[in-house]
């Protein structure tokens, strides 16, 4: 896994790639391991990324947020409004719920200790301000067929802790969200749309 070392510099937030031995963990379908070509991909392609730091709305539905406007910049090169964003953002649960639904027999067994009753979880996600966590991920990867990846910062470092949907490195571009313990913000590759508030990746 590859840290990215992380200091202020004027306005800007620069991460300086810096490559280690420690590997993601690969626990709900989708995630990358430590060994395999598309984590080699993903580290080469961190190697060269630049981020912009776009900040995402805290309103419980961060999550689906983050990953509509990390969709539609990836697809489009450029940002929908607020408002497009939080339309789109609802429609991206609903189908992150259908999915679940539809891959029942596949994702139920990730669900004990999250929800008793798998049914009731749906409903419950299907509200706009419940928060989404692992197993929407990995379903927002099947919505949106673009790899996911979540880094965090840890001790100064901005770490990549997960990708979803490693199969799909190095054949679209993948969405890169940044995890604060509570919160989801988008991180743009440099270059990929106007408005960020910079973060780069040298």
């Amino acid at each position: 896994m590859q840290r990215l070392k992380f200091h202020r510099s004027q306005s800007s937030l620069s991460l300086t790639p810096q490559l280690t031995r420690a590997s993601a963990s690969a626990g709900a379908a989708g995630e990358s391991s430590s060994d395999g070509s598309p984590q080699q991909h993903q580290q080469q392609q961190q190697q060269q990324v630049r981020f912009r730091l776009w900040r995402i709305s805290g309103d419980g539905a961060c999550m689906f947020r983050a990953i509509a406007q990390g969709a539609q910049m990836a697809t489009h090169g450029k940002a929908m409004s607020l408002q497009s964003e939080e339309v789109a953002a609802q429609n991206l649960r609903q189908s992150v719920v259908r999915e679940l639904r539809r891959r029942r027999e596949e994702m139920e067994p990730f669900l004990p200790g999250i929800a008793a009753d798998f049914d009731e979880y749906c409903r419950t996600m299907s509200h706009p301000m419940a928060w989404g966590g692992e197993p929407e991920m990995v379903m927002a990867v099947h919505v949106v067929q673009r790899p996911i990846t979540v880094y965090h910062m840890q001790g100064g470092e901005l770490t990549p802790i997960v990708t979803y949907g490693d199969y799909l490195l190095g054949a679209v571009q993948p969405i890169s969200l940044l995890w604060s313990g509570a919160h989801y913000d988008l991180l743009v590759p440099e270059g990929a749309v106007a408005g960020a508030a910079t973060a780069t990746a040298a």
